[in-house]
């Protein structure tokens, strides 16, 4: 069933331990909530089978859901075989809180981390020896999601929107795609005085979640940033009429004018996209 979009937020953004976050943010009238550390003191995909079990009747108690398990999946650049090993581990863990969570929405990373500005940034979209060296390493971790049913979203995080675009075409699963965090994109494109009109339906076009940082959020002017266009984000994702969680990430620098108000800052973000968010005719 198609849900169309919802707004979900990063539990451990609060910078507490999520049994107390989820009474606040059902408080705030949320209905989705998401996964991925500052759980028992562990990321999600570290909880034992009853540990899960216990957070999903916490979520039951508060009429709460899993909108997605936010892990860092394959977040690592060309890994050697120990480390492959290792994240094979992490989404063994990443399938048995998807089980039961009743969650198969999954943000991942696919082994390739070039940062921006290096002197590898952007290959993997424009070399096609480098893409399919990150597509064979990836493959054990496609079947395995594919095999477990989990819908991924790759992140622009350590790589551009271009390059998951890449590496998407190249994959050809029905269903995944691009973990759009705008912010992410901020030094490749002007949001405030550039034609981002292509770059936006590109980006859309592929995308199947949606990332908001404080950062890039309007009302938050104490956090001197690029301002996002996110009313004309959010319209143009909503006409698409797909399932896309919009994950409040709200990545407080600690060090800021808002530094410690992590619950405040979360809830501006909320307030400002319950404010934005499309209308229905």
């Amino acid at each position: 069933m198609n849900k169309g979009m919802y707004i979900t937020i990063m539990t451990d953004e609060f910078g507490e331990d999520v049994y107390k976050v989820l009474p606040l943010v059902a408080e705030w009238g949320m209905k989705y909530v998401d996964f991925r550390g500052l759980i028992n003191g562990r990321p999600i995909e570290k909880q034992t089978k009853e540990e899960l079990r216990e957070l999903k009747r916490t979520l039951d108690f508060y009429g709460l859901k899993t909108g997605v398990i936010d892990s860092s999946l394959c977040k690592v650049n060309l890994p050697g075989k120990e480390r492959l090993s290792e994240e094979m581990e992490k989404l063994e863990g990443v399938i048995r809180a998807s089980e039961v969570l009743e969650c198969n929405w999954v943000r991942s990373f696919n082994c390739w981390q070039s940062g921006y500005g290096g002197p590898r940034s952007g290959e993997l979209a424009t070399r096609p020896d480098m893409l399919m060296q990150v597509v064979e390493m990836f493959e054990p971790f496609r079947k395995r999601a594919k095999e477990a049913g989990l819908v991924l979203g790759f992140e622009n995080c350590g790589q551009t929107a271009k390059e998951v675009i890449a590496f998407l075409k190249a994959i050809h699963e029905p269903g995944w795609g691009l973990c759009w965090d705008v912010w992410n994109d901020s030094p490749l494109i002007d949001f405030e005085n550039g034609d981002c009109t292509d770059y936006f339906a590109e980006a859309l076009h592929y995308a199947n979640m949606l990332h908001v940082k404080a950062n890039c959020v309007s009302t938050l002017p104490e956090l001197d940033y690029m301002k996002a266009p996110w009313e004309r984000i959010l319209a143009g994702a909503a006409a698409l009429n797909r399932e896309i969680p919009v994950v409040i990430e709200a990545h407080n620098p600690s060090e800021g004018p808002l530094g410690g108000k992590n619950r405040e800052v979360c809830r501006r973000i909320y307030d400002y996209l319950i404010d934005v968010w499309p209308k229905k005719n």
